[in-house]
């Protein structure tokens, strides 16, 4: 997509949870650089209204949910909100539409906007929209591809998909480096698809301060053959295209950071990620609470604090699922990169719901143990139909374990207890032994840096 710097183009920018929040405030960002006159509405959280020239129709929140079962007692309201954001759209006739990720709700969006699907008829049957198609007089445009690849029913038909989401917009923006082929459909002479970055790395770099150029001379050698001597072996999802002195001296520069991690008299620190949906928040809040409860009574130190960084919308229910707990605990609203690499910094260890802050903690040096629950039907569903063994992306780009998973039934309080007890150079709970930071972090640095990255070296 284009923006022409002529006149006041108005961009319509719908993300449905905290991540896709956050990549929509980066593209807010950017598009305001480029195209200063540019006009923005949708929906969005917090990330994105701070970008100012951006109020979301309704609370983002309200879309953030997932599963199987958690879908249906949040689908009439759904409906409401997918009509609201249909007739806004034509309302303010933008130049173009971004969707991001939360595929429930934009891919339903999208087919209405495109004048498709049971959807679009039943509510031009109602006269709840325009019978006119969107499509005809504005660009669409879909960020974060879903994961067809994860699923072996899905990754059969992945070419019929590809060629499906080419109909139902313009382009679609990817976060990982396979995904580009992988959705350019076969035949087509337009590209479809493009590979952008994930936007933990770019936090991460931006962070390290990675983004200028350098002199890769620079680099000490013992640095880079200590990373040559410790890349992971080959992987059908690793591209190793990154720069080795780029990423060897990043990987450095958390290392001496994890050095300055608080002393041995400070209280030993838990980062608690519990989730930024509130069905998330429920089915694990209370798991997290015991297990933390049995892994510090085997703690050899006495004073004990726990972090629950989380998102504005989801504060208030975690206060009260933590109230009266007995562990010294903190909770903190961290709506953007700076706040939760703060807060990473400051902890020992991290207890994470599957997810982007999975990518975040790796970056950061912080040995993370990965949660995840949900209801008997969506662990069946997802147990038969998975084609990937693990569900973290620095796992699945390794093609191993290297950061320990204790997920559905096998998330007990004594199982993540027994994992959060692992250090990186001890046995973890399913009996093996875990790889170094190190190692975790160049699986999570393989995602591929942003294009911008692509020409630098460190100093």
């Amino acid at each position: 997509m284009s923006i022409r710097n002529a006149g006041n183009r108005v961009v319509y920018v719908v993300a449905g949870e905290a991540s896709g929040d956050a990549i929509g405030s980066k593209l807010i960002r950017a598009l305001q650089r480029q195209a200063p006159g540019c006009t923005f509405r949708g929906v969005g959280g917090p990330q994105m209204t701070r970008q100012g020239q951006f109020q979301s129709l309704f609370p983002m929140h309200e879309l953030s949910f997932m599963g199987l079962t958690e879908v249906i007692p949040k689908l009439w309201k759904t409906l409401g909100h997918l009509r609201a954001v249909a007739a806004d759209i034509r309302a303010c006739q933008p130049d173009a539409v971004i969707t991001i990720d939360s595929k429930g709700f934009t891919f339903r969006l999208l087919r209405i906007l495109n004048g498709r699907g049971w959807l679009y008829h039943g509510l031009r049957l109602l006269g709840d929209v325009d019978a006119t198609p969107v499509r005809a007089s504005t660009t669409l445009v879909h960020y974060v591809a879903p994961s067809t690849w994860a699923y072996t029913h899905k990754y059969k038909k992945v070419a019929a998909t590809a060629a499906g989401l080419a109909s139902l917009f313009d382009h679609m923006l990817v976060l990982l480096p396979f995904e580009a082929p992988l959705f350019q459909p076969t035949g087509d002479t337009r590209t479809c698809v493009t590979f952008v970055g994930h936007p933990a790395l770019e936090d991460f770099g931006d962070a390290h301060a990675l983004f200028r150029s350098h002199d890769e001379q620079n680099v000490p050698a013992a640095w880079q053959a200590a990373f040559a001597a410790s890349r992971l072996g080959p992987s059908e999802w690793l591209p190793a295209v990154a720069s080795p002195a780029l990423q060897a001296h990043a990987v450095h520069r958390c290392l001496a950071a994890e050095g300055q991690r608080a002393p041995d008299e400070a209280p030993w620190t838990i980062c608690a990620l519990v989730g930024s949906r509130e069905n998330e928040v429920r089915q694990t809040v209370a798991v997290v609470r015991a297990a933390i409860d049995l892994y510090t009574r085997q703690l050899s130190r006495p004073e004990v604090r726990v972090l629950f960084p989380t998102i504005s919308a989801v504060a208030p229910l975690l206060e009260r699922e933590l109230s009266g707990w007995a562990v010294p605990h903190e909770i903190h609203v961290a709506d953007d990169a700076r706040s939760k690499q703060a807060l990473y910094q400051a902890s020992n260890v991290a207890v994470a719901v599957s997810g982007t802050v999975v990518l975040e903690t790796t970056l950061a040096v912080l040995p993370t143990v990965v949660v995840y629950r949900a209801n008997r039907l969506t662990e069946v569903a997802a147990s038969a139909l998975a084609r990937v063994r693990h569900v973290s992306l620095p796992n699945i780009l390794a093609a191993r374990e290297l950061v320990p998973e204790v997920l559905f039934s096998r998330c007990t309080p004594t199982n993540v207890a027994a994992a959060l007890r692992c250090r990186p150079a001890d046995q973890t709970v399913a009996g093996h032994c875990a790889d170094e930071p190190s190692a975790q972090r160049h699986a999570a640095m393989d995602v591929r840096w942003p294009s911008a990255l692509d020409a630098a070296a460190p100093k």
